[in-house]
């Protein structure tokens, strides 16, 4: 009797230990699943994109960086480090609906950092690429009559806010000047990506 206890007991045993391990593995293979899931990033553009822009200098919030346009899983969380003058460059690559396909890089170094997408944003910045402010505002960039303003020499300290991209490089830009508002499209060559100096 003794002998059939104990055994009854070891086989209960060995039955317990399989189901855990079962579920250990199931658990596992659920787990692997949802990672592989994410580790391919997502990429619908509607718009392809070739653009060199730099995050406000003067901004030191969080950019979260996603899998893909529907914002699913946040893959990485970056700043500028204003302390360090390290300000974060971004490629631009594409467009889909209000959020920007991109690769992030450091701005000391040209590292990459990471590259998913981000929502489009007021804070990508470029400065006039000659350093003396020549700029022509036109209100389109398949129309190179279409001239909203022409600066010549004009002293522009601040950076242009990047509103819009086009496939062929030129891009929309929005900025302040003696306490007037200025947007307007402006072409390839026009604008510096570089925040550290000009690009001429």
């Amino acid at each position: 009797m003794k002998c059939f206890n104990i055994l009854f007991v070891i086989s209960i045993l060995i039955f317990f230990i399989e189901s855990c391990s079962t579920s250990q593995k199931k658990y596992q293979n659920n787990k692997e699943t949802n990672v592989s899931q994410y580790s391919t990033m997502d990429v619908t553009i509607t718009d392809s994109i070739d653009c060199m822009v730099f995050w406000d200098y003067a901004d030191s919030s969080e950019i979260f960086v996603f899998n893909n346009q529907e914002m699913d899983l946040c893959i990485k969380r970056l700043r500028n480090y204003q302390i360090d003058d390290n300000i974060l460059l971004f490629n631009v690559h594409g467009i889909c609906r209000n959020m920007l396909y991109v690769t992030i890089y450091n701005g000391l170094d040209d590292s990459v950092q990471t590259t998913g997408w981000i929502e489009q944003t007021d804070k990508l910045m470029v400065m006039p690429s000659d350093g003396k402010g020549n700029i022509i505002l036109r209100s389109g960039y398949l129309d190179k009559d279409s001239i909203i303003v022409e600066f010549e020499d004009v002293d522009i300290k601040e950076p242009m806010s990047v509103v819009g991209y086009s496939s062929i490089g030129w891009i929309k830009v929005h900025f302040e000047l003696n306490d007037v508002i200025y947007e307007g499209w402006i072409e390839p060559g026009m604008f510096c990506s570089n925040p550290y100096t000009t690009c001429n």
